[in-house]
């Protein structure tokens, strides 16, 4: 699969993050059309007008560049820091997000290049999902 990933979307190594999102984002409409996932905009430079206006609107520094909202394998979601390479590392605030949304029933990573990415997706994704409980119409009510 990842041959045909790469024929597809580009070849090895991504120079820097938004090249590879750019991929990830591809690969996901192309194989996984029906999931339900959004990208933040923290690879995004913006001037200080418009990064006051991110953090008043909700964006915190250091939350991960991915959000799969598929529950799957016992987990809420998944959500990714995107590296390019092993060259690149998370910082201290992206490596707490990571581990606080662990803590809190996620699986959360930071991923270093397309291979390893794309590793983590499919293996998410392919696990079956988790199950929920809905409440009852009547239960709904009673709050």
């Amino acid at each position: 699969m990842e041959k045909a990933i790469i024929e597809t979307f580009g070849t090895l190594p991504y120079k820097n993050e938004e090249a590879l999102q750019i991929v990830i984002i591809n690969f996901l409409e192309k194989f996984y059309p029906n999931i339900r996932f959004c990208a933040s905009l923290g690879g995004i430079r913006t001037g200080i007008k418009q990064g006051r206006k991110a953090k008043k609107t909700g964006y915190r520094a250091g939350f991960p560049d991915l959000q799969i909202c598929e529950a799957r394998g016992g987990y809420f979601g998944l959500f990714l820091e995107l590296k390019p390479n092993k060259k690149r590392y998370a910082t201290p605030l992206q490596k707490l997000w990571i581990e606080d949304l662990n803590k809190r029933g996620y699986l959360a990573a930071v991923t270093k290049g397309l291979p390893e990415t794309l590793e983590i997706l499919t293996d998410y994704l392919n696990q079956p999902k988790t199950q929920h409980h809905e409440k009852t119409t009547e239960q709904k009510e009673k709050k």
